[in-house]
């Protein structure tokens, strides 16, 4: 899950019930070139720390259950600790697990 219960696609939603495990629990995983901030992403998250890393700013950034997930963000952008944000995740670039075994769910 992500930060609870979080609409994916019907594509994904269809091979994890195909493929997936049988009770349902799939961990999501994604880099954070994934992460897109959108103000009307169906994702919400606040700031909980910032890095900079020469040529852009690593985000870290608290959902609502209290996993921590990292975004790429530009270098000039600026989101002081404690910033609600929303976000996307560009679907080419997530995968997902069964929960139990680690394994890979295959969306094919």
């Amino acid at each position: 899950m992500l930060g609870g219960a979080q609409p994916v696609s019907l594509a994904a939603r269809a091979a994890i019930e195909r493929y997936g495990p049988k009770d349902g629990a799939v961990v999501v995983g994604f880099r954070p070139e994934a992460v897109l901030l959108r103000n009307d992403g169906p994702l919400a998250a606040e700031v909980y720390a910032s890095d900079l890393h020469g040529a852009y700013t690593m985000l870290h950034l608290a959902l609502s259950d209290g996993t921590v997930v990292h975004a790429r963000s530009a270098r000039e952008l600026s989101y002081p600790i404690g910033t609600a944000l929303r976000f996307d995740l560009d679907p080419e670039q997530v995968r997902f697990f069964d929960a139990q075994s680690e394994r890979s769910i295959s969306l094919q």
